[in-house]
């Protein structure tokens, strides 16, 4: 769709759109297709139960996924590089892929369950878990993490990076090609 009346007849045109328009437990159903950067915007208040992202049938593919929100849970699509920003709290993306991960500092229980994150720019980590205030409850469980590569000398490089950080979890998860480190934290 192109349109903010977010119906049947007039799809949104963005997650922003669906995002406004949901209420708490409500299910976006995307149609299939490649689009262009998406963001879950902030100030907006949500709450439980999250507000739901999934394919409508089909593969959905994003350009990047930005989350300044909170009670939002993306389900099963490929969500190109993933940046959960300052205030977003209670984030979840289930089955994602792309180039990479950042979770950044005042984010709150933020959740990667299964999915493939990796193979972006050289000499970058993928995966990155910092800022101040330090990221709180964030948990990777069932992720690959792969093809962190290394092209200059003597630079450290790891698949996932994890500094100032509290109640940080890491299981069931694989790291594939990753030039120095798998996990530094």
């Amino acid at each position: 769709g192109g349109g903010s009346a977010c119906t049947a007849e007039a799809p949104c045109g963005t997650f922003d759109a669906a995002y406004r328009a949901a209420a708490p437990g409500d299910v976006v159903q995307v149609a299939a297709g490649s689009y262009g950067s998406q963001q879950i915007p902030a100030g907006v208040a949500k709450s439980a139960p999250p507000i739901v992202f999934q394919p409508a049938g089909g593969a959905v593919t994003l350009g990047s996924l930005n989350v300044f929100g909170g009670q939002v849970d993306v389900r099963d699509i490929a969500t190109g590089f993933v940046d959960v920003e300052r205030g977003a709290s209670d984030v979840t993306v289930r089955n994602g892929s792309g180039t990479g991960v950042f979770v950044g500092g005042g984010s709150r229980n933020v959740s990667f369950l299964g999915g493939s994150y990796g193979g972006g720019a050289p000499n970058v980590s993928p995966v990155k878990v910092q800022g101040s205030p330090a990221p709180d409850g964030v948990t990777f469980d069932g992720v690959v993490f792969h093809d962190a590569v290394r092209t200059i000398d003597g630079s450290h490089l790891e698949c996932l990076y994890a500094a100032d950080v509290q109640n940080f979890t890491v299981r069931n998860s694989q790291f594939r090609n990753c030039a120095v480190m798998d996990l530094f934290f």
